[in-house]
């Protein structure tokens, strides 16, 4: 009997926010290989609550998600983690690595729709944000994903910068689903492996580490490639003599980081009961004296996740009430393999033509081509979105995290027309009704 692995990913129905779940189940074993989740948050608490609840209730998603992604720190994407934790176990947590600066950035330029206080601490320091709401055994690493830029061409096909394996497994931590499945399948022995020796430190029984986003993973045996893509972001200080300083006050980097921790301990971010009423402007006040007003990096600031199969696979059924939107993808001349299958989720991003340019070098033009669907970012916003970028990426579904009505802002006229533009691509809409699944099976091929 041919042994089958099925792949259901789903945007779930939150409307304005998002809620990614993944999982790559084993037909023959009736069990699940690999888990993952990209955001969770909503504007819509009765959206969000009813989501969680068919994620907790699915008899296919296990209690321990092997990886949750966070895009970046808006309440529309994270203020759902906390539930989530609450009934689920995370092995790796994957966030946007920023410097305590950017983090000020971010914090400073916020308002309270968009950052609370909860939001803060967890963007500031994600360990103390697991303590302080009594979830630290919840999540085994915190993986701080950098950017960088790139040395290579799109061109060059698909090349990842470091082989494929499997995410690190940190001293201690118990074997994965996938470790647990074949004796034959091998893995790094170590980090070093794999991740060229990143450092791995315990902090409140946490264990932290810092990744570059050109690292590619995958499954062992199951062949499907994960690879993220964080944008690099602008310097904040300037070089002077040797020395950083800020780039309006021109003050040493010291200086600027000893008032920032002054304003984070008097915000009394890690007591909600404690949080002083003008927490934000702390942040503001510290952050404008030393660099200005600049609010243009905010929704800028997303870490990306790609998700490919790196064979042909076909679409399928086999999960319950999840009509997949891959039956509608272009098929091979012979009519029996999807012919692209690859998902990217965009975050907030902002994608103009340098960005996405930059987004094409780094995940090499096989990687490219194989797209089949991308996440709109922004929830279609005009302030993420510039004219004509959609036909980079070629993409044969396109789609929207969007309430039903919003007066015309999301998705706006200006992004939907960009999309419009393209003949064969189709939009969908996951909003607080209606979910959007992708869905698709592959033979296992031992190597």
């Amino acid at each position: 009997m041919e042994r089958y692995f099925h792949v259901q990913q789903c945007f779930h129905a939150v409307g304005h926010g998002t809620f990614f779940t993944g999982l790559v189940w084993d037909e023959a074993r009736r069990t699940p290989v690999f888990s993952w989740a990209y955001d969770c948050g909503s504007k819509s608490t009765t959206s969000l609550t009813a989501a969680l609840d068919a994620v907790n209730s699915s008899p296919f998603i296990p209690d321990l998600i092997d990886l949750l992604v966070i895009s970046h720190f808006d309440n529309d994407h994270v203020n759902g983690v906390k539930d989530l934790l609450q009934s689920k176990q995370i092995r790796w947590l994957a966030v946007p690595y920023l410097d305590l600066f950017q983090q000020a950035e971010q914090i400073a330029i916020g308002d309270a729709s968009s950052c609370s206080a909860s939001t803060a601490l967890f963007q500031h320091d994600p360990v103390r944000w697991l303590k302080v709401n009594g979830l630290s055994e919840q999540v085994n690493t915190i993986i701080f994903v950098k950017g960088g830029s790139e040395t290579k061409t799109p061109d060059e096909g698909h090349k990842p910068d470091t082989p494929h394996g499997p995410l690190p497994k940190p001293e201690g931590a118990e074997p994965s689903s996938l470790n647990e499945m074949d004796s034959e399948v091998t893995y790094p022995n170590s980090l070093d492996d794999l991740f060229q020796h990143p450092a791995i430190t315990k902090k409140s029984g946490i264990a932290t580490m810092e990744l570059s986003h050109s690292v590619s993973f995958g499954l062992g045996e199951v062949p499907i490639e994960f690879k993220f893509f964080n944008s690099n972001q602008p310097d904040l200080f300037d070089i002077e003599s040797g020395v950083r300083v800020a780039r309006i006050s021109r003050a040493p980097i010291e200086v600027v980081q000893a008032e920032l921790e002054i304003a984070l301990k008097a915000s009394g971010l890690d007591n909600p009961a404690t949080i002083d009423r003008k927490w934000r402007f702390r942040f503001k006040e510290v952050y404008e004296r030393h660099f200005g007003r600049s609010g243009m990096q905010r929704n800028n600031i997303s870490l990306c996740l790609m998700v490919q199969p790196i064979i042909e696979v076909e679409s399928c059924g086999l999960f319950p009430n999840h009509e997949s939107i891959l039956h509608d993808s272009p098929k091979k001349t012979d009519g029996s393999s999807l012919q692209r299958s690859g998902l990217l989720c965009l975050g907030d991003l902002k994608i103009d033509f340098p960005t996405i340019s930059s987004m094409q070098c780094h995940y090499g033009i096989d990687r490219w081509d194989n797209l089949a669907v991308v996440q709109i970012p922004h929830h279609g916003s005009k302030d993420s979105w510039t004219p004509g970028v959609a036909a980079k990426f070629a993409s044969d579904h396109f789609v929207h995290c969007v309430p039903e009505r919003s007066g015309g802002y999301f998705p706006h006229k200006f992004v939907s027309d960009d999309l419009s533009s393209l003949p064969t691509a189709k939009v969908h809409r996951a909003d607080y009704r209606n979910s959007v699944t992708l869905n698709y099976h592959f033979p296992h091929c031992p190597a």
